[in-house]
């Protein structure tokens, strides 16, 4: 097989502005460090954050037959995987993909019309919320917190220059509606990916989960194991029990709830299980 790099530029031209999804996510309690001077801790986080910084790839992958013919001029008949665009500044973390680097599944893949457009983005956007589950986890293990927000539109991307109206509507979105540590995703972005019918066709998905307060949010101890959960349920218990200044707190108690609906679930799902396969042996 043969790899093929190319850039945003391919799908947004040289002033490098295009139409996409973008995921911001604000560290909190970076301030903190800060101000007690915890550089070291902060260099740590910086060093670990900073392998994913990308300007954006589209990843081609074809076999010599396909790679030929691309050469030849003829439509790409390869596969296609996304890297997103991913910027780094300081407590802030912005990641994109342009919506012209989506490709459109073969006729006929899917059943009927409605699959396909359900499908159609949400799996060639898996990346972003991949990144995004990954984001968030590997801040837990510095003991941080983060929040934000998935919005779309117009974005000027270029190198380390960002800016553009899905930039500001998920700093608001972050700042206004999103409290917990969670990444919570607006209401365009659920429309035009029709999330809620995906989740309804889809329930073996939990990538996404509606709150208590109906936000929906990108669920990233979704797909931990028991061991992962539980050590995360022990840290935020910690901070619970030592925290008093309540907006500090309520994220915490917020995120040991999580863990503790998810580690019932678990549970649950072993005894089912264990129950079944006694009856089996039986």
């Amino acid at each position: 097989m043969i790899n093929l790099n190319f850039s945003f530029k391919e799908f947004s031209g040289d002033h490098q502005y295009y139409e996409g999804y973008i995921v911001l996510v604000d560290i909190l309690g970076f301030s903190n460090l800060i101000e007690n001077e915890n550089f070291h801790h902060i260099h740590k986080v910086m060093e670990s954050l900073s392998s994913d910084i990308s300007n954006g790839e589209i990843i081609i992958t074809a076999n010599q037959d396909e790679y030929n013919n691309y050469l030849n001029g003829e439509p790409f008949s390869g596969g296609k995987r996304f890297k997103p665009a991913y910027t780094l500044f300081s407590d802030t973390i912005i990641i994109s993909i342009p919506v012209s680097a989506i490709i459109k599944d073969p006729e006929g893949y899917y059943l009927n019309e409605e699959e396909a457009k359900i499908s159609l983005m949400y799996w060639h956007l898996a990346p972003l919320f991949s990144y995004t589950e990954r984001l968030q986890a590997k801040l837990l293990e510095f003991d941080l917190l983060s929040r934000g927000a998935i919005s779309y539109g117009k974005i000027y991307h270029n190198d380390k220059i960002w800016f553009g109206k899905p930039i500001i509507d998920a700093h608001r979105l972050e700042q206004n509606h999103s409290k917990y540590p969670r990444v919570i995703i607006s209401d365009f972005v659920i429309k035009h990916l029709n999330l809620d019918k995906k989740i309804t066709l889809d329930t073996s998905d939990l990538r996404f989960k509606y709150d208590f307060d109906n936000k929906l949010y990108i669920n990233y101890l979704a797909y931990m194991n028991e061991v992962e959960l539980d050590a995360i349920h022990k840290k935020a218990t910690t901070h619970v029990n030592n925290l008093s200044e309540e907006k500090y707190k309520s994220k915490w108690e917020w995120l040991k709830n999580k863990c503790e609906a998810h580690l019932k679930e678990i549970k649950n799902q072993t005894q089912s299980f264990n129950a079944i396969l006694t009856h089996i042996i039986i």
